[in-house]
Parts: structure tokens; sequence; C-alpha cells
């Protein structure tokens, strides 16, 4: 179990997909996915007001990933290599041994398996590479693609909890994820 090194950053490679650091050049994509509101129906923070507070955003993801926090990447397709999602592993355990693993994806581009994808690339780095024994997801109940894509990739549902939303009134049902890694 070893603390995440960016020093150089982790870009992952799979049959379609880049997952590199994400860049301020980034922001317009960014922008747009954070945007629109149901690329947020199930991201509880508050809408990003103008390009200034995307980035914010990306400079503070960024200041994780410098001191090893975290591991933040752009999903970008080969061919067009402008940054569609994003996923992370971050909230590492004290021992490094669990770690949550985070995710976006641009509605244009869901439902095409390139969140799968991601997400197996991210899953191989995390249990192969830094060694990690357990991975999380926290998803909202409703969030049926989220769960679906969990469920693919063999996460099992450990439980479920009432949240407050932070940015809204009211509460909703967040499920929680596990994967183990299998020697």
């Amino acid at each position: 179990m070893a603390k995440p090194n960016n020093n150089p950053f982790p870009i992952l490679y799979s049959d379609r997909l880049i997952l590199r650091k994400m860049e301020l050049f980034d922001e317009p994509e960014l922008y747009a996915m954070l945007a629109d509101a149901d690329n947020r129906k199930y991201i509880d923070q508050p809408s990003f007001e103008n390009i200034n507070d995307i980035i914010e955003y990306i400079n503070v993801r960024n200041e994780f990933v410098e001191k090893n926090d975290c591991v933040y990447w752009a999903i970008t397709l080969k061919e067009e290599r402008k940054m569609i999602g994003t996923i992370c592993l971050w909230d590492f355990s004290d021992d490094y041994k669990k770690a949550e693993v985070g995710y976006e994806l641009n509605a244009n581009y869901q439902g095409k398996g390139i969140m799968d994808e991601a997400l197996q690339s991210v899953i191989n780095y995390a249990f192969n590479i830094l060694k990690i024994n357990q991975l999380e997801a926290f998803t909202q109940s409703g969030n049926v693609g989220s769960i679906k894509l969990l469920e693919k990739n063999n996460f099992q549902k450990q439980r479920a909890f009432k949240a407050k939303y932070n940015s809204k009134k009211g509460y909703y049902e967040m499920v929680v994820f596990c994967l183990n890694k299998i020697d």
C-alpha cells in the first residue's frame, strides 16, 4: 500500500481512452459538463457561475494532486484529445489500503461504455500499482447508470444512508459500494 506518487503524473491508456492530468486548457469542456443541469443531477455541489469558478476548480484539484492526496484524471478520447469527463482516486485511508473512486462524464458520451473503460483502468492502477486492497464508491440511489456501472465492475452494495444536500434543500439516499482486491 503506497501513497500515490504523482511525479510524474500517471497517464493511463486503454483501447479508446487516455486518462491524463486535468489542465487549465480543459476549462471550456469542464465548464460545459458541470454547468449542464442533467450532468449535475446527482452531484451535490453548487453550480458554477462562470469560467473563473472552473479555473479555481481545476487549480484546487491540481493542488491535491501535487500533494499526492489524490489522483485526478481528465478522461479523453484518443482521437479527440479533449476532456469528456473525470475520474479520481481520493480519500485514502491512513494506511493507504482503501480509497474512494469518483467520476463524472459529459452527458453526450454516456451510455457508450466510456466510463466502464476508464473505471477498469483506474481499478487496475489502484490494485496493481498502488496496491490498494479496497475501493469505495458513493452514489445516489436514483443514479441507476452509476449503480449499473459499479455492479458491472463487481462492486458490492455495502450500505445506504440519508445525506443532507449541501447545495439544495432536503435529503437524498446515498449508497456505498465496495470492491475488494482478490489475490
